[in-house]
C-alpha cells in the first residue's frame, strides 16, 4: 500500500494540477526485475568494452576479487568481431543481470537470454555526458537481439486515456476495506496492469502476476 499512500501524498502536497500533468505525460511502465545492474560502453580508441556497476567501473582487480559479473562480461566480450565493430562508442548500454545462482531464482519461471535484459541506452557525448536516453521498445528489442540478450520488460508505453486515469484514481482513493468488494483484489499492481495492458497475463520472468 506504500505506493498508494505516496500518490495520495503527492496529490495533497503538490495539488491537482501537478497530478494531472503527471498523468498526461508519455509513460513507459517496466516490470521491475530483481537483478543487478550492469552497464557497458565501447572505448573508441581500443574497441574494447568498459563495464560498470551502479557506482563505479568494474576493473580487472574487481573481477579477480569477485567473479559475480564474469559470465555477462565474458558474453559481451565474446561477441563476434563484426558486431563489435558495429557498436557505436557513443552508446552506453544499461542492463539487468540475473545470475543462475541468484538467491531468488525459485521465483522465476525462466532466466533471460545469457542472463541479461536491456533496459535502456544512453547516447553520450565525448565527455561521457548523457545527451539522450533511448527507451523505445522496438529499438531496444533490436539492440537486444543484436547483443544476443533479452529486450526490456515493458508493460505499457504511451499516454493514458481518460478511462484509464479514472480507473486508476478510483482505486487509489478507495478505502482499503472496500478494495476487495469493489475491485476483486487488494493488489494495486495487479489492478493497474489490468488497466494499462489487458493482454498482459503472465510476468516476463516470474511464474505468475
Amino acid at each position: 500500500m506504500a505506493g498508494i499512500r505516496h500518490l495520495k501524498e503527492v496529490h495533497d502536497k503538490m495539488g491537482e494540477d501537478f497530478l494531472n500533468k503527471l498523468f498526461n505525460e508519455y509513460l513507459i511502465v517496466n516490470e521491475k526485475v530483481n537483478g543487478s545492474f550492469l552497464g557497458f560502453k565501447k572505448n573508441q580508441e581500443t574497441d574494447k568494452f568498459k563495464f560498470f556497476n551502479k557506482r563505479n567501473e568494474i576493473g580487472y582487480i574487481d573481477r579477480v576479487l569477485s567473479k559475480f559479473y564474469n559470465d555477462p562480461i565474458n558474453h559481451i566480450n565474446g561477441l563476434d568481431e563484426n558486431k563489435v565493430q558495429r557498436i557505436p562508442s557513443n552508446m552506453y548500454f544499461g542492463l539487468e543481470y540475473i545470475s543462475n545462482t541468484s538467491t531468488n531464482l525459485e521465483d522465476y519461471g525462466r532466466l533471460p537470454k545469457n542472463g541479461l535484459l536491456l533496459n535502456f541506452i544512453h547516447e553520450i557525448d565525448e565527455n561521457g555526458n548523457v545527451i539522450k536516453t533511448i527507451q523505445d521498445k522496438k529499438i531496444l528489442d533490436e539492440w537486444a537481439d543484436f547483443l544476443e540478450i533479452d529486450g526490456p520488460t515493458i508493460v505499457f508505453e504511451g499516454t493514458l486515456n481518460d478511462d484509464q486515469k479514472v480507473e486508476i484514481m478510483d482505486f487509489i482513493y478507495c478505502a482499503k476495506e472496500d478494495l476487495l468488494e469493489k475491485f476483486k483484489t487488494r493488489s494495486f499492481i495487479k489492478h493497474v496492469i489490468s488497466i494499462l495492458n489487458k493482454d498482459f497475463k503472465e510476468s516476463f520472468l516470474e511464474n505468475s502476476l
